[in-house]
């Protein structure tokens, strides 16, 4: 909470209220914590008989580093301000350029998009992991029916937004021109997390075209995979 904010007729205040920053927090418990967003927003509390209650809030969603819990376990973990905790978490994931790094997972992303994933155990690599692709489609919601030539998405940017230690993302985003004044667009974000064994891929985007099918392939070291 950081401030009333002004609701309803002669509630106005002179001067604005500058939004005021919180300070680092911790949590009690925790080897780490890092902040993976922060904003300063509205939130408005509805009523039926008077003026609705609007405050000026805080609103930050973070990682934390805790200890193993058994299944279905719950523990409550003090919120408080002062320095952030600072411990021991095993396999930090780190980004350097467009990589990042857990020691146990490694990928790369090019200028161009492309991703490349390394199991740093194992040793295998699949060069090409994303592709997005695009073709017409004259079928329907349910029952495609694709034709024509693949069109292939272009990359336009490519940008680091949480560099560790408990979670790195690199965003990609992407435009498939459909056809004449129609066009998709598309955002990527590979997340990988501290110990983790596996990159968390999550997909938004804008679609301004009709009768075509946009796909995300996924590609795998399979020899002879049976789906």
């Amino acid at each position: 909470f950081l401030a009333n904010g002004p609701v309803g007729p002669g509630s106005a205040q002179a001067g604005s209220v500058p939004p005021a920053r919180l300070g680092p927090r911790r949590v009690h418990g925790a080897a780490a914590l890092q902040v993976l967003s922060r904003e300063v927003v509205h939130e408005r509390t509805e009523s039926l008989r008077a003026y609705p209650d609007d405050d000026l809030v805080e609103r930050a969603e973070a990682a934390i580093w805790v200890a193993e819990l058994p299944g279905f376990g719950i523990r409550a973990l003090p919120l408080e301000s002062g320095r952030p905790a600072r411990g021991a978490v095993p396999h930090p994931v780190r980004v350097t350029g467009r990589s990042m790094s857990n020691g146990r997972l490694h990928v790369d992303v090019g200028a161009d998009g492309m991703v490349s994933l390394r199991d740093e155990e194992s040793g295998c690599t699949v060069a090409d992991l994303l592709a997005l692709e695009d073709k017409d489609d004259a079928g329907d919601l349910y029952t495609p029916s694709l034709r024509g030539a693949v069109r292939s998405a272009r990359c336009v940017g490519v940008r680091t937004v949480h560099r560790g230690p408990l979670r790195a993302t690199i965003e990609t985003r992407w435009r498939v021109a459909v056809r004449r004044g129609q066009s998709a667009t598309a955002r990527l974000r590979l997340s990988l997390d501290a110990d983790a064994t596996v990159l968390r891929i999550a997909l938004s985007g804008e679609n301004g075209a009709d009768d075509h099918r946009l796909r995300l392939r996924v590609r795998t070291d399979a020899a002879a995979p049976v789906v």
